[in-house]
């Protein structure tokens, strides 16, 4: 019995292209696009650059999707080496992208904090607001 990838081999090979790509976009490139000495300076780099932003969570998407895409393409050449490591691998890769995409809502909520005229004038420094709580 071979215990060989056939076609899916070129297929993994493929979606683990776009994870590490897509990864390094979102996790490397973006994040260190928008890094600022302070808070302010990152906030103020969010804002300026909402597109790069918006682009670094499209890419984080994406390589959600291929990481579980990958981990079913693994699964079906693996399944006759091992099934249950193949079915404990594509359950907790299928748990890893639902807790990053849940966490990913976060990111568009603080995108549209920072975008909203009138949440941004609460988080501007000269606010009301912010003057009490320093006092």
């Amino acid at each position: 019995m071979a215990h060989a990838l056939p076609g899916g081999g070129r297929l993994a090979g493929l979606l683990y292209l776009v994870v590490v790509v897509t990864g390094f976009f979102c996790l490397a490139y973006v994040p260190g696009q928008l890094a600022g000495p302070d808070a302010h300076a990152v906030l103020d780099n969010v804002v300026a650059r909402q597109a790069l932003f918006r682009q670094g969570v499209a890419a984080f998407v994406v390589e959600q999707v291929a990481f579980l895409l990958l981990a079913l393409a693994l699964y079906r050449g693996f399944k006759d080496v091992n099934r249950t490591a193949a079915t404990l691998m594509v359950a907790f890769v299928a748990m890893a992208v639902a807790l990053a995409l849940a966490a990913l809502s976060h990111r568009l909520q603080a995108l549209s904090l920072l975008t909203d005229a009138d949440s941004a004038q609460l988080l501007s420094p000269n606010s009301a607001s912010t003057s009490r709580m320093r006092r």
